[in-house]
């Protein structure tokens, strides 16, 4: 039904509407353990949603037609995903710099979500003192914004990283 939406648009409008189409068949996917296709799916809406474009834009003075949040989204499922699926050189580099992007345009909560995942990334990669420092920041940042999904998230890293 939304597909069938989004094609009675035009232009930008249209073009907006089949990104976000695909951010939400993406997260549907992801929700599903679907790695795969949830990873076709956010990079097929991140085309659109351009998470470094948007901060330069704004940087710019001419922010995207879009919200930055979005684009965030798809930068940080998308390392969310490469972690998923075996690749967590990769996820580094995407969660990186979603945290970079996040810290000067983004929402706290999301911050959080991406320290606490870049975090687990730097436990694979054995980076202890980098996975401890992220997600001290992480668990300080979700306590103060009082967002219980995210702390309970940050509390279950700790525990892994406590035993090591």
């Amino acid at each position: 039904a939304s597909e069938s939406l989004a094609a009675g648009l035009y232009g930008e409008v249209a073009r907006m509407a089949r990104a976000s189409v695909l951010f939400e068949r993406g997260k549907l996917a992801r929700d599903d353990e679907d790695w795969r296709h949830a990873k076709q799916w956010f990079e097929e809406a991140g085309r659109y949603f351009d998470a470094q474009a948007a901060a330069a834009g704004i940087e710019a003075g001419t922010p995207p037609a879009y919200d930055i949040e979005r684009a965030l989204g798809i930068l940080g499922n998308l390392g969310f995903l490469e972690y998923r699926l075996g690749n967590p050189h990769a996820a580094h580099e995407l969660l990186t710099r979603g945290v970079a992007i996040t810290r000067q345009h983004g929402p706290a909560a999301n911050l959080v979500t991406l320290l606490q995942q870049l975090a687990e990334v730097e436990l694979e990669l054995e980076d202890l003192d980098a996975a401890r420092a992220l997600l001290d920041e992480a668990l300080t940042l979700a306590k103060r914004l009082r967002i219980a999904k995210e702390l309970a998230d940050c509390l279950a890293l700790a525990d892994r990283l406590a035993s090591r």
